[in-house]
């Protein structure tokens, strides 16, 4: 019972906030400053006791500024601090959570963090305000006390600074005030125990002098080896306390801007000028915003330093006098902000961590806070006087003013309050119901649509190798895509939908992680730019965070029908370490890796072919050279012993086995069907795979139906060979390639009548897009077997040219998303990540940088433009265009820095190559780069010169300057397609029988009722 007790007061105070502020809001259209960002202003004091403020009940402290605040806003009487310690309260304040959830909490007695120097601290992994706010585009400061830990491992790690938790700019102690920082205080830290230590000293020292003595005097016969033993032993004991103890104010008592110590020991007597000074030089540093800032006082905590301005002006000693002062400072922080006019658009908030000190005292006097009427006070872990704080909000416009609300509250409450207010994302511990609540507190947003209030199904259907331009709602009146051509109708179409990679492997991994492949170690540095093998070592990283990951944390079912692509396994045959059901997918059906020619017995190969052509060459002139030197022998005409030509005979042997080994057999190796981590088919039977994945997908929704699901379809379709069923071949006016985009669409419709059928489609957010542009160079004989992409230069493998990044992207969820409707602004498949996560109640990972955007303002009209300034075109590791969204500009610029030799000259690909390379021989590089408009010339037919745009050098200059700020986020990772990785190992091959002897079918013919 206490324990359901507690778990309905952390809900509570957790929504009361948020839902009584609602109630004071005027009706929808009045408040049209709530649109924007606002600025983020929050003060906490240290120690404060609730009654030391006016407008709590104090009439001998004057604190007129404080009063001020609450007068021009809304005082909470019930405003509770999560634990009554600065440590594990202040955790809380930053993360949203009880301390227990993040390891914050004590089983000992230190109940605070008791050395700058310590291992412990606020974890890497969790995700504070200042992490969501930095991530909107705030610019987010910390000012003042941290006491949340700063390394861990060694003295440079940072992990637990405040810049490794979403500040970026710090100003003040890493660790806490105590009266150990002055000189002229008796010590605060361990006294008891510090004591104890000194006595056991003396004890020793006073042991080793008896002895010493008595060996003079002949009393005892102890050797002088002993004595110096038992001397040197009562040393180091001192050393070793003293070490530490002796120099608290040297370790402890620092002050640091960012990761530089600024002064060791603090001077404490300027220290409430520089923090002041540094709150207002943020402020109007970043007054055009939006800027977060945390001021963390030091005040009023021992030894209560106070400047000569307040010394001994107040009716309450020097506690009194300190608690004015941090008044004053709480004055000069407002006019700072009142002086740059930003009153209106900052929401500002004042408290305190917990409450007053009441064992502070020196002598007679009391130096620690009035908790008012409540019981007990710091330290006491439940009584009222320990945990009942201050709690003030102010937001002109928005926040009805001279306001009391006498209900329950957290400090914790700030956490999801801000989130929403930065546009970013309510934590996923939260009750789904305190994000609805969130959304009232804005007019605008209370009249969303029902559906947005639950979490929907989420259906993600991918086309492999899909051109822009081969869909009818693209442009395309001679390939029938009915059921997409609807889905666009019903639905909004993107039409600068961008994949971030021209290829199947690095564009996936940045769909599902919302990364750029070069920061997960899936771009390519060599000419192998996607996994070749089952049996390689390489694939998406095991500490990758996928949507799908995400979405199951918040309770989803998660299933994945088709392509992964993602790799297999790293060391062993069974560690599935890049298995989709180590990302996230409670349900695996489908090829672990791609469909390819090798897949079809009577296609030529596809799998590095100009490779094995060379091998096989090489083959030919061994036995070539072999067969000669044995008729050679028998001949009489050379005269080399048998032994040498069997070793010649063997070296090419040996040859042959051990790349045909592989690519013989790649229609075994490489072409299967999983379920989970069994294998169904070894090798896969393609005249049935489209019906197996069909039935499938279904199969999924229909077991799921109650939700909430992921279903993520990655079509085989329409890669090479394009085998397509009977009854769509010839179908097309388009041949082969044709038929097979028509029967994908077919699929689609399929789906989408499954989850109309089980009335699911009002709840069901849909997504249909391609991993990439159409792949121009696929060709047999004259005959044309990939896509086509529009009026868009370029395809498949090809880095920065439009048509092999441009692809489809249509959105549908009826009631929520405007119908046919077109959004022509930069959009990515990264985007897919954040706003998944957004819809699921999950939040993006915060201990890396995610490069994909939440889309749902823009689908739901609530904005015109697309959070995408830059976007950053990779072929493989290789940077080769940039493009830039100016703002507040109708232009699109995008800049080439390298592009591909076509083959033949000007043929617009490189046929007879595969696909275009990223780098070397096969690829120009432009200085200064070719520029391109593509607002006015998206074909990128004609480049702009300083001739003909009066902007180029600006607009050049302002690209390189986000590519270097762009590289300078970018981190060393392993690298997953590394010619090792991405090697054949016959120890890593799934195999359903004995190897190398693998072939298995476990389907029959199910399959063929879904057809």
């Amino acid at each position: 019972m206490v324990e359901i007790m507690w778990h309905l007061t952390g809900y509570w105070t957790s929504l009361t906030i948020l839902l009584v502020l609602c109630l004071f809001l005027r009706p929808p259209g009045s408040h049209a400053s709530v649109s924007y960002k606002p600025n983020i202003v929050l003060i906490l004091a240290d120690d404060l006791g609730i009654g030391d403020v006016g407008c709590y009940g104090n009439d001998t402290i004057r604190t007129p500024n404080i009063d001020h605040l609450a007068k021009e806003g809304v005082k909470l009487i019930q405003h509770i601090a999560a634990a009554p310690l600065c440590t594990p309260s202040r955790a809380a304040f930053l993360t949203g959570r009880y301390p227990i959830r993040s390891g914050m909490d004590a089983t000992n007695d230190y109940r605070v963090i008791q050395w700058a120097g310590a291992s412990g601290g606020l974890p890497p992994n969790e995700t504070t305000f200042a992490k969501i706010l930095q991530q909107q585009g705030y610019i987010t400061g910390l000012i003042g006390k941290w006491h949340q830990g700063v390394n861990c491992e060694s003295r440079n790690d940072y992990c637990h600074h405040p810049l490794n938790h979403g500040f970026d700019y710090f100003y003040g102690m890493p660790f806490s005030l105590m009266n150990d920082c002055q000189i002229t205080q008796p010590p605060e830290k361990d006294r008891v125990l510090r004591t104890k230590l000194w006595l056991y000293s003396q004890t020793i020292g006073l042991a080793v002098l008896t002895l010493a003595i008595a060996r003079l005097t002949g009393l005892v016969s102890v050797t002088w080896k002993i004595i110096t033993c038992f001397a040197w032993f009562g040393f180091l004991f001192f050393a070793s306390w003293f070490s530490s103890y002796g120099f608290i104010r040297y370790w402890d008592c620092i002050m640091m801007r960012s990761h530089e110590i600024t002064e060791q020991p603090m001077v404490v007597e300027r220290t409430t000028s520089l923090i002041l000074r540094e709150a207002i030089s943020f402020i109007e540093r970043n007054k055009h915003g939006p800027f977060l800032l945390f001021v963390s006082f030091l005040h009023v905590h021992t030894p209560l330093i106070t400047t000569e301005l307040f010394l001994g002006k107040s009716r309450y000693g020097l506690y009194g006098d300190n608690v004015e002062e941090m008044d004053w400072m709480v004055g000069r922080v407002l006019d700072a902000i009142d002086k740059k006019g930003l009153k209106n658009t900052t929401l500002t908030y004042f408290s305190s961590d917990h409450g007053g000190f009441l064992e502070a005292q020196g002598g007679k006097d009391q130096l620690g806070g009035w908790n008012g009427i409540y019981k007990g006070g710091k330290g006491m872990g439940g009584w009222e006087g320990g945990i009942r704080v201050p709690g003030i909000f102010r937001w002109p416009g928005v926040l009805p003013a001279d306001t009391v609300i006498d209900e329950p509250t957290s400090l914790m409450d700030i956490y999801p309050t801000v989130a929403y207010l930065a546009g970013g994302i309510v934590p996923q511990d939260r009750s789904y119901l305190t994000a609805l609540l969130v959304v009232c507190i804005f007019p605008k947003t209370c009249g969303m649509s029902v559906a947005v209030d639950s979490k929907p199904n989420i259906l993600l259907i991918m086309a492999d190798d899909l051109g822009i331009g081969d869909i009818g709602c693209y442009g395309n009146n001679t390939i029938r895509t009915p059921n997409i051509d609807r889905l666009a109708k019903e639905g909004v179409k993107l039409t600068q939908h961008i994949a971030a990679a021209p290829l199947c492997t690095p564009s996936r991994a940045a769909f599902l992680t919302g990364r750029y492949p070069i920061r997960s170690g899936m771009a390519s540095s060599n000419g192998y730019r996607a996994l070749q093998w089952n049996a390689g070592s390489g694939g998406l990283p095991v500490n990758e965070t996928t949507f799908a990951k995400v979405l199951r944390q918040q309770g989803y079912t998660t299933g994945l029908i088709g392509k992964w692509h993602q790799g297999m396994n790293c060391e062993a045959l069974s560690d599935h370490c890049h298995h989709p059901s180590n990302h996230g997918f409670n349900y695996f059906y489908g090829m672990p890796f791609t469909l390819l020619n090798n897949c079809q017995k009577n296609k030529p190969p596809e799998l590095d072919a100009a490779l094995q052509a060379k091998l096989w060459l090489y083959t030919q002139i061994i036995a070539l050279a072999v067969l000669t030197v044995i008729i050679g022998k028998l001949t009489g005409l050379i005269s080399a012993s048998w032994k040498i030509v069997a070793c010649f005979a063997l070296a090419g042997s040996l040859f042959f086995t051990s790349w045909y080994s592989s690519y013989g057999f790649v229609q075994y190796w490489n072409c299967i069907l999983m379920r989970n981590y069994d294998i169904t088919e070894q090798p896969m039977k393609l005249e049935r795979t489209t019906a197996l994945v069909l039935k499938e997908a279904v199969s999924f929704i229909e077991r799921n139906k109650h939700g909430p699901f992921l279903l993520f379809v990655s079509f085989l379709h329409v890669h090479t060979p394009l085998f397509t069923t009977e009854k769509f071949l010839g179908k097309s006016r388009h041949g082969l390639y044709g038929d097979n985009v028509e029967e994908m669409d077919w699929l689609v419709g399929k789906i989408l009548d499954a989850i109309e059928k089980e009335d699911l489609k009002n709840n069901t957010f849909t997504y249909f897009a391609s991993d990439h542009g159409g792949q121009l160079e696929a060709q047999e004989g004259k005959t044309q077997l990939g896509g086509w992409n529009g009026i868009y230069k370029g395809g498949k493998g090809m880095g920065g040219w439009e048509g092999g990044i441009r692809v489809p992207g249509i959105l549908r969820w009826p009631g929520v998303f405007p119908a046919d409707t077109v959004i022509d602004e930069p959009t990515s498949l990264m985007d897919i990540y954040p706003t998944v996560a957004h819809l699921g109640g999950g939040i993006v990972p915060q201990d890396r940088v995610v490069d994909g955007r939440n889309l749902m303002p823009l689908l739901q009209g609530k904005v015109q433009q697309s959070e995408h300034e830059f976007m950053f075109h990779y072929c493989g590791s290789y940077l080769h265009a940039v493009r830039w969204h100016q703002k507040d500009s109708g232009a699109l610029w995008k800049a080439h820095f390298v592009t591909p030799i076509f083959h033949p000259e000007g043929a617009g690909a490189c046929y007879g190559r595969g696909i275009c390379p990223c780098f070397g021989e096969g690829v120009t590089h432009h200085d200064p780069p070719l520029l391109f408009d593509l607002s006015r010339d998206p074909s990128e037919a004609r480049p702009l010169s300083p001739a003909t745009e009066p902007l180029f050098d600006t607009v050049i200059s302002r690209i390189a300057r986000a590519v270097q700020e762009h590289r300078q986020t970018l981190t060393p990772v392993p690298q997953q397609l590394s010619l090792y990785n991405i090697m054949w190992k016959p120890w890593l091959q799934p195999c359903c029988g004995t190897f190398p002897f693998c072939w298995c079918d476990k389907e029959g013919d199910s399959a063929h009722p879904a057809l």
